[in-house]
């Protein structure tokens, strides 16, 4: 068995992490309604969170992350609210955004693989995008899916273990497709000022790979 053909695809939007550590001190201070907490905000970004000589730039799917203009983010509307849009409005930026991304793998014309497994730990939506994709492409009767959700960082790990199982010599199948697709930063709250949440906020962002 080997890994072969890995293709990333890139988000639509970049950041330098310097502005992405701006942004951050801006949305906790705009989203705690008060200046007094910025210096220690600060301080504690510079101390926990990544630098840029670790990050050079992160991918995102959406706009917001590249102005402070509140009013019109697509999520992070933080004069509505200190979190920002809810978890439904998350969840479909998140089905959109998968969609396009299986999309973009599995065009008009593709060849089915024998199964499909989604890895994700940032979106939940029934039916997933590897589903849909099947569906779409008419796939049902030679692709299955199975989903590695919820595990992290860990999760390539168990979906490539389901991946060798699949390719038992008895199964007769030769190709097993491995889809992952973050987007972290659906999930980042500004009105949560722990110094983990600082970390995980100025660590992970949007990214996907076949």
């Amino acid at each position: 068995m080997f890994l072969t053909h890995f293709c990333p695809l890139r988000p639509q939007f970049e950041s330098s992490q310097e502005k992405t550590l701006d942004w951050l001190l801006e949305a906790h201070v705009k989203s705690a309604g008060s200046e007094a907490i910025r210096e220690d905000l600060q301080q504690r970004l510079e101390k926990v969170g990544c630098k840029p000589d670790k990050i050079a730039k992160r991918g995102h799917v959406l706009p917001d992350f590249l102005h402070k203009e509140w009013e019109t983010m697509t999520l992070y509307r933080l004069d509505e609210s200190p979190y920002g849009r809810d978890l439904k409005a998350r969840s479909q930026i998140y089905d959109t955004e998968v969609d396009l991304v299986f999309e973009s793998y599995y065009p008009e014309g593709s060849s089915p693989p024998s199964d499909l497994i989604h890895v994700s730990c940032t979106g939940y939506v029934s039916p997933s995008g590897a589903q849909k994709i099947v569906s779409k492409r008419q796939w049902g009767q030679h692709t299955c899916v199975t989903h590695a959700y919820h595990m992290g960082c860990y999760g390539s790990i168990p979906a490539l273990r389901m991946a060798a199982g699949f390719l038992r010599p008895d199964t007769l199948k030769s190709q097993i497709d491995i889809v992952h697709t973050e987007i972290c930063t659906l999930h980042n709250n500004p009105s949560s000022h722990q110094t983990d949440q600082l970390v995980c906020q100025s660590l992970f962002a949007d990214g996907f790979i076949k």
